[in-house]
């Protein structure tokens, strides 16, 4: 119960912010047939395009693999069983979980788990974030920060769009959204800055504290070699 209420923590903040903004702004605007029509849709558009992708990443993040030794063990011995088996065989093993335990993979306690190149466990998705959902949760963060941004950027102009609700109550809910995605911001701009170096929280914490160079790879695995796929998870 514990994890499935971790998972849903901020689903539950997502729906509210779109129940917010569509029924008290969005509706109320085209509901006016003074309003602006052309600015209208692109909002939307805009909208809808940030909510669908922050949907998709969110699936990603809370709900699928992270990318468990486990699992990548069985996804590549699929495709050649025989040279992953000679592989196994000339790594080491976690003295937690048994499973083989390659570069860059660590151990999650809260999972009991390990994971390739683990970055952290984070309880508010409940789930890990390692080389699977590392890319999602880039862009989990940063089109949660969209949707904060926008909610709270149209709370100070309620009659703009024609919307019902008390104006000094939607500032202060544009004041608290606003500071919220703040937060989350710094999140993401750490968590992205860490991707595009190739470095998890774990190897930046290394070699903070020993001054010692961590490996880069290249960004291909995580992002893609197309720049649509940049933005989608």
């Amino acid at each position: 119960i514990k994890l499935f209420l971790q998972k849903m923590i901020f689903l539950f903040v997502f729906i509210f912010v779109e129940y917010y903004t569509n029924s008290f702004f969005l509706v109320p605007y085209f509901k006016n047939k003074n309003g602006n029509l052309i600015f209208g849709k692109i909002f939307v558009v805009y909208w809808i395009f940030i909510s669908i992708t922050w949907l998709k990443s969110y699936v990603h993040v809370s709900w699928l693999d992270a990318g468990s030794i486990v699992n990548e063990i069985d996804r590549l011995s699929k495709i050649s069983p025989t040279e992953v088996e000679n592989q196994i065989k000339s790594i080491g093993k976690c003295q937690k979980c048994g499973s083989a335990k390659p570069f860059r993979a660590h151990h999650c306690s809260k999972c009991k788990k390990c994971y390739f190149r683990f970055d952290h466990h984070c309880d508010l998705v409940g789930n890990c974030v390692a080389y699977r959902n590392a890319q999602p949760f880039v862009l989990y963060l940063i089109y949660g920060c969209f949707i904060l941004f926008s909610s709270s950027f149209i709370s100070f102009a309620p009659s703009f769009f024609h919307s019902p609700i008390n104006q000094s109550l939607s500032q202060s809910y544009g004041v608290l959204i606003g500071l919220f995605a703040l937060v989350i911001s710094f999140f993401a701009y750490f968590t992205l800055t860490g991707l595009l170096s190739d470095q998890t929280t774990l190897e930046r914490l290394y070699k903070m504290k020993t001054g010692l160079p961590v490996q880069v790879e290249s960004m291909e695995p995580y992002w893609g070699d197309s720049f649509f796929l940049y933005i989608f998870p």
